[in-house]
């Protein structure tokens, strides 16, 4: 299906769980990359921003941090067009690879259409989990998503944090990293789950 997630270019391949609100606005900001844009899907106009910035830094964290700070910086001189948003964005929760390393980025200021986790109900809407696996004889897996996918041990990602996963010498090496974000207004708290 064309035009729809994953999205990529060259190395990277990007999948997005949350809403961008703003993305006319941001779309405006790509400069020469604005041409890729085949809609104004939310998730497509952040993946050519991460692009974007990540052509500026050469680093997924802080590519990801200069997308915030944009979305924030337009959001100053554009909400006066969208007084019944109350962010530029739900939640910018990604999963993205260059061929050589896993990404995984948690971060929601504002929550969206779920309350909670649509597999997991007791898991918050706004928080992704991870877990490690190795059967028998096969290569250690690292598996991230929007939510725990099964009943197994899951880890849960603090926010805003970026988890990235690099084969060392035939192992994962795995990094966590809470970014520092400095946010114009604090995050939502996640409503009690019912």
């Amino acid at each position: 299906m064309e035009n729809s997630q994953p999205y990529t270019d060259g190395r990277w391949i990007f999948a997005h769980n949350g809403t961008l609100q703003i993305p006319e606005e941001i779309a405006e900001n790509l400069g020469a990359l604005r041409k890729n844009v085949k809609s104004l899907n939310d998730s497509e106009v952040y993946f050519w921003q991460f692009i974007k910035h990540y052509g500026n830094t050469k680093d997924p964290a802080e590519a990801l941090e200069a997308c915030i700070r944009e979305n924030w910086s337009v959001w100053e001189r554009c909400k006066q067009k969208h007084p019944e948003k109350k962010t530029p964005y739900t939640s910018l929760n990604v999963l993205l690879s260059d061929g050589s390393g896993l990404y995984a980025f948690c971060h929601a200021v504002h929550q969206g259409l779920a309350g909670c986790g649509v597999c997991n109900p007791t898991q918050p809407w706004n928080i992704m989990s991870w877990t490690e696996r190795q059967e028998p004889g096969a290569a250690q897996r690292l598996i991230a998503g929007s939510e725990n996918l099964d009943r197994g041990l899951w880890t849960r990602f603090s926010q805003p944090e970026l988890l990235s996963v690099e084969i060392r010498s035939g192992k994962l090496d795995i990094n966590r990293r809470l970014l520092d974000l400095a946010l114009p207004r604090p995050i939502e708290k996640p409503r009690p789950l019912s």
